[in-house]
């Protein structure tokens, strides 16, 4: 299977496209950092591992990889869109130039690749794209407006597309993350064990998960169980009533 990777160099991107080739897929990534994606190449060979220096957010950037990639002969079947950037803009006074940063590249850096891929999936029939989103979508955060508004837009698009194209083949997945150990949450290591394990999940947990996924049909899926149980429920209400919406709409 060939998968497609955004933000890739670090985290669980990284993680991620370690899993995918050790289960023998052939992944093509890319990130902002050209000196981490040739490290990952180097670790997984470049005959598994292809990667294009990419800033999502720059369109002539997402145009020269999505080139490179059709020369290449590369038509991802899964494309999993992990990029985003956690920046703060309202520290003292909101500050408007980083929150059109953050949607550039968490929201429209995500979108972009639909709008390259979902024709291609549409004619052959199959194909999925998954977005990595988070609790945030649910949750105000005074530190960074931005990120959490983004995490909703994402979400949003990705319900609406599922319902939009679920008869013709394309699956659209979005994960929901509640905490993981990255560099955002240091008090915290993969190797502590005890009561924090029912709440955060170390990067490989959640690249396994996010491989599980992979394997599954489009919907809405849920990590770690007890931090995200009551965004699920919420969620599971909101789409009680999507369901009867559409179902009524389309009648």
């Amino acid at each position: 299977m060939k998968v497609f990777i955004t933000g890739v160099s670090d985290g669980i991107g990284r993680e991620l496209a370690k899993q995918l080739v050790g289960a023998g897929h052939i992944v093509w990534g890319v990130a902002r950092r050209e000196e981490l994606l040739k490290e990952i190449q180097s670790e997984l060979g470049a005959d598994k591992f292809l990667f294009t220096k990419c800033d999502v957010g720059n369109e002539n950037d997402v145009e020269n990889a999505v080139k490179l990639m059709r020369s290449a002969d590369f038509l991802p079947d899964v494309v999993v869109l992990n990029a985003a950037v956690f920046y703060p803009d309202a520290d003292s006074l909101y500050k408007h130039p980083v929150f059109k940063r953050v949607m550039e590249i968490n929201v429209n850096g995500s979108l972009i690749w639909i709008d390259k891929f979902l024709g291609d999936f549409l004619n052959r029939k199959s194909g999925s794209f998954i977005a990595i989103s988070s609790v945030s979508a649910y949750l105000p955060n005074i530190n960074s407006i931005s990120y959490s508004a983004s995490k909703a837009a994402l979400s949003m698009a990705f319900k609406s597309l599922r319902m939009r194209y679920q008869k013709n083949g394309v699956g659209f997945s979005a994960v929901y993350f509640g905490p993981v150990a990255t560099k955002l949450i240091p008090f915290w290591s993969s190797e502590t064990k005890g009561l924090k394990d029912l709440f955060i999940i170390s990067r490989e947990e959640a690249a396994g998960k996010i491989l599980k996924v992979i394997n599954s049909a489009g919907g809405d899926y849920w990590f770690p169980f007890f931090t995200t149980l009551f965004f699920r429920a919420v969620s599971f209400q909101a789409d009680i009533f999507t369901a009867f919406y559409g179902y009524f709409k389309n009648k």
